[in-house]
């Protein structure tokens, strides 16, 4: 019995050999074989995840169409929101998705909605209340608690 050597190919080859197999750019069945084993995958997984990524971009396109539907009627709806609203269609299509995969799908897409960043304020102006006048306004303070006896002149204790 022939001892197979086990080569190490980079990740980059590998998908080239997937990509060949997907294009058909070998001869026959023998040929398909060697592929598979430079890929290190067997042939039915080759075809197993070959349907996952085909039903994969069938849910992608479907929850693109939805959300673009919501978002027409609803341009600023977030994105837990509009996963809530879009589930029931995407469950009577038989599509299955999480939080994390649709928005990972929302970010590829540039369909996120950018969160508006909040200003600090510190004083406001508009407020209801009575502005009272500033009664030091025009006057020179030259020591200290002057300004209580200007302001309030009963709030001035004198020494007797």
């Amino acid at each position: 019995m022939k001892r197979q050597t086990i080569r190490k190919y980079s990740i980059s080859f590998k998908r080239q050999v997937i990509t060949d197999l997907e294009s058909g750019r070998f001869d026959s069945m023998e040929s398909a074989r060697v592929h598979y084993g430079i890929a290190g995958i067997t042939r039915q997984h080759y075809y197993k995840e070959r349907i996952q990524r085909k039903r994969q971009v069938v849910g992608e396109r479907l929850v693109l169409d939805l959300v673009c539907q919501e978002r027409a009627m609803q341009p600023k709806l977030g994105g837990r929101k509009l996963l809530y609203l879009i589930s029931p269609e995407l469950a009577s299509a038989g599509v299955s998705i999480g939080r994390d995969w649709f928005f990972n799908l929302l970010s590829n897409h540039d369909l996120l909605i950018e969160r508006t960043t909040r200003q600090c304020r510190t004083t406001n102006s508009w407020h209801g209340f009575g502005v009272y006048p500033n009664l030091l306004k025009n006057i020179v303070l030259t020591g200290p608690h002057q300004s209580l006896s200007y302001a309030c002149p009963m709030a001035v204790h004198t020494a007797a």
